[in-house]
């Protein structure tokens, strides 16, 4: 009787050595495919969309562009309009012309351009690939009823790293809640 229990010890031991290793194997197998199906969805995350992130930068730029003077003149020569007071005018009278007869909506336009072309350097050679402009008037911060002013943009969306923005809101009246908003997004490649 000693001898079979004694075989049966040793039979035991190669067994759960077997099963230690096939436990073994199992989990590097997991392991592996673990690692591979994280590689694959990084890579595949970093295709996707670029999400637009929040500058201060840009909103700063947006800021102090409100306040670039422009070379239009709508009352008389040496009073040249800021670049709010452009917006107000094409927003309230786009027929309105500077006295070099230009349109004020032409004139909010070209400067507005002028501004953030040479602040930010748009280019294809440059980091700033691209960027898209859009100022419109929300009634009581109501962004659905948006009624737009300019529209405004230059160069390609397309392989962008990073898409900062950034906006800056001025109000549309004196006793009103209703705001002219200024949005701008950049292309970074």
């Amino acid at each position: 009787m000693k001898k079979s229990w004694g075989k049966k010890i040793i039979n035991m031991i190669p067994k759960s050595k077997k099963s230690q290793h096939e436990a073994l194997g199992f989990v590097l197998i997991v392991a592996i495919v673990t690692i591979i199906i994280v590689i694959f969805l990084s890579l595949s995350a970093g295709k996707g969309n670029v999400m637009r992130q929040n500058s201060v930068e840009i909103s700063n730029l947006l800021q102090a562009s409100i306040y670039y003077t422009s070379e239009c003149a709508i009352n008389f020569v040496p009073q040249y309009q800021e670049v709010q007071d452009l917006i107000s005018a094409c927003y309230k009278n786009p027929e309105q012309k500077c006295l070099n007869g230009t349109d004020v909506c032409q004139a909010l336009n070209e400067t507005i351009k002028k501004v953030i072309e040479q602040s930010l350097r748009i280019s294809p050679d440059s980091p700033n690939k691209a960027y898209k402009l859009n100022i419109y008037y929300s009634p009581l911060n109501n962004i659905q009823n948006k009624e737009i002013i300019l529209l405004s943009e230059k160069g390609v969306f397309d392989k962008c790293k990073s898409r900062p923005g950034g906006s800056y809101s001025l109000p549309a009246g004196t006793f009103s809640s209703s705001t002219i908003n200024i949005e701008l997004e950049v292309c970074v490649g």
